[in-house]
């Protein structure tokens, strides 16, 4: 029994060093995204650590407090890494792989986004949230990317995203009957200047 209890005793300690050294390698590695990030972000692949570090970016930052304003909630102070680990699944199903992917979706279809919040929540019978979470305006980017996307990436979307019948047919339905009066209000933003 005492033989058993030092082998347990042992094991736990391995484990709680493995751990330490574990958050010591993400804590690194985050840092190196945030360097990383300025110098070359097209070295970045999407992940949570990227997704997170460009939401402390004062232009992602601003995406999100205009979002909140116009939903008429506050922005949440701080990141939900489970929220970000979710938009990074979300988005990477759509095709977007990589942090200079998610900065250019920003600076061509930051507009486009909020033209189609405008068009699809504000004002519809909706409850009102007291706190947008950081990182909202990767999701009506998200819901841009579904507007311009075949049907295979739609439902690739669905399931990702869990989305039960009727209500992501609905959702699509939604998109697909605004998104055309956003475009004629923006331009398409797959078509460059």
């Amino acid at each position: 029994m005492k033989r058993r209890f030092s082998r347990l005793s042992g094991l736990l300690e391995l484990a709680d060093d493995e751990f330490v050294r574990l958050r010591t390698d993400l804590v690194d590695y985050e840092n190196h995204v945030k360097r990383t990030l300025v110098d070359s972000p097209e070295k970045l692949e999407l992940n949570q650590s990227t997704l997170s570090a460009l939401l402390d970016t004062a232009t992602f930052k601003e995406f999100d407090r205009g979002i909140a304003d116009l939903r008429g909630s506050e922005l949440a102070e701080d990141v939900d890494t489970k929220y970000v680990a979710r938009r990074a699944r979300v988005l990477s199903s759509l095709g977007v792989v990589d942090a200079v992917t998610v900065i250019n979706l920003i600076d061509v279809r930051r507009k486009h986004a909020v033209n189609l919040l405008e068009k699809i929540w504000v004002g519809a019978d909706r409850p009102v949230q007291d706190v947008a979470p950081r990182g909202v305006g990767l999701l009506l980017l998200e819901y841009t990317l579904v507007a311009t996307a075949n049907e295979s990436a739609r439902e690739k979307w669905i399931d990702v995203r869990r989305i039960p019948e009727p209500r992501s047919r609905k959702f699509i339905n939604r998109i697909d009957a605004v998104w055309p009066l956003v475009v004629e209000e923006l331009g398409n933003p797959d078509v460059a200047v």
